[in-house]
C-alpha cells in the first residue's frame, strides 16, 4: 500500500531528465509492435523496472529513448516512468 501511494504521487515530470539519469517504471506497459514511432521502437515495462535515460524522441516529446538494465533500448511513454533518486544504481 505504501509503495502504491509513493508511485502514484509522481504523476508527471516537469521537465525531461538529463541523459544518463536513472529512471524507474511506475506502471506496466506493453509495447505496440506497429507503433507510430516506428516498427519495434517501443519496449515493454514492468512496474519498478530500472533504466537509464538516453534522449527524448525528436518529434514526440512524451516518448523517451531509454536503455534497460539488461541492455535493451527503445522508447517508453514518459508518464510511465519517473526519476529514481534512491536505490537505482546500475
Amino acid at each position: 500500500m505504501i509503495l502504491y501511494v509513493i508511485l502514484t504521487s509522481f504523476v508527471c515530470l516537469e521537465s525531461v531528465p538529463a541523459a544518463k539519469q536513472r529512471l524507474i517504471a511506475k506502471f506496466k506497459y506493453v509495447a505496440k509492435v506497429d507503433s507510430p514511432l516506428g516498427r519495434n521502437a517501443e519496449i515493454d515495462l514492468c512496474q519498478l523496472d530500472k533504466m537509464t535515460m538516453i534522449a527524448p524522441h525528436s518529434e514526440q516529446q512524451y516518448w523517451w529513448l531509454v536503455e534497460m538494465d539488461d541492455g535493451r533500448q527503445g522508447y517508453v511513454p514518459s508518464n510511465y516512468v519517473m526519476v529514481c533518486h534512491f536505490g537505482c544504481a546500475s
